[in-house]
């Protein structure tokens, strides 16, 4: 198994755009790009069985990312996201549920690679679930740097889970919408400075 400095737990997926199928979601696209960029960057996720599952496999490899950590479903398809853009191109999206990324498991070699890393990087979609919110629960008992990326969608928008994955974090990142919601929840300043300084 490789050894990776950085590990990013979470989604992994398919964007069904207008122009096509690409591979996706937010842990995914840090670890890849982390990748391109030189870092051991690792990924921990679940796929299914299908055909979209072998495919991101064989994707991986061909991009020279390793998928030991990837874990297979063989009930659960593999996850699918349908993203719609308006006239004014802003993305909408439609995550189809349950999926096999709802589904990780916390298995040895997980919890291996990422007690051995730097840096965890995980987002607040993948707790959707019981099953892999408890996952990454157990994920987070190791003494790498946490890093939280906020990430706030239609039917994924639990304050009670952002705050219980906060309380694990060390770096949060949000952007402009999702940081006025933490705003709005915990009753933050108005100015951005002083409200990143309460949250933390």
């Amino acid at each position: 198994m490789n050894n990776h400095e950085i590990i990013c737990v979470g989604e992994i997926l398919w964007d069904s755009l207008p122009a096509g199928l690409f591979p996706g979601g937010a842990p995914f696209n840090v670890a890849h790009d982390l990748h391109r960029m030189g870092t051991r960057a690792g990924i921990i996720s679940r796929v299914g069985s299908d055909v979209l599952g072998k495919e991101i496999l064989r994707w991986l490899e061909m991009e020279g990312m390793s998928n030991d950590l990837i874990q297979i479903d063989e009930k659960l398809p593999t996850g699918l996201v349908e993203v719609s853009v308006d006239a004014k191109g802003n993305p909408s999206y439609l995550i189809k549920e349950p999926v096999a990324w709802d589904s990780m498991e916390p298995e040895e070699k997980s919890l291996k690679a990422v007690s051995d890393a730097e840096v965890l990087v995980f987002g607040t979609l993948a707790s959707r679930n019981k099953r892999s919110r408890e996952t990454i629960q157990r994920l987070l008992e190791s003494d790498a740097v946490k890093v939280l990326d906020v990430n706030l969608r239609a039917g994924a928008e639990s304050r009670e889970i952002v705050e219980a994955l906060l309380k694990s974090t060390n770096i949060v990142k949000a952007n402009a919408s999702e940081f006025d919601a933490l705003r709005n929840w915990f009753g933050l300043s108005a100015n951005d400075r002083s409200a990143a300084e309460e949250l933390a």
